[in-house]
């Protein structure tokens, strides 16, 4: 949870209005979601969705996290969303390149590829 508040919050650095990303758990299955965005700026994860919790350094987990912050840009999906969702993933490679040394600091078991492995 500590890392998806801190990797949105890096995402939304530096637009116009400034945000403060928050995260919430939820049982989110039951609405067919994964995550969800919030028009308070938080960021609700689906605590039923293993993927999210067992590979967290996964792809498919940082596109939910960049999808979702995406709607705080831009509500709605459309073409304008997913132009800001193309610019955050190249704002999420860049803050991982940068941020890389942090990450393996803080973080350091979410880097192995599949957690179900080292439990």
């Amino acid at each position: 949870m500590e890392f998806a508040r801190w990797f949105c919050q890096k995402l939304l650095d530096g637009y116009a209005d400034a945000s403060v990303c928050a995260v919430r758990l939820a049982l989110l299955k039951p609405v067919n979601a994964i995550a969800t965005w919030g028009g308070d700026d938080v960021l609700t994860l689906g605590i039923d969705t293993a993927s999210t919790w067992l590979e967290p350094m996964a792809e498919d987990a940082f596109a939910t996290l960049v999808h979702e912050a995406a709607h705080h840009l831009n509500a709605p999906h459309g073409r304008d969303f997913h132009k800001e969702m193309e610019k955050l993933a190249g704002r999420a490679a860049k803050i991982m390149l940068e941020h890389g040394d942090e990450v393996r600091r803080r973080w350091p078991g979410m880097l192995q590829r599949d957690l179900r492995t080292t439990q």
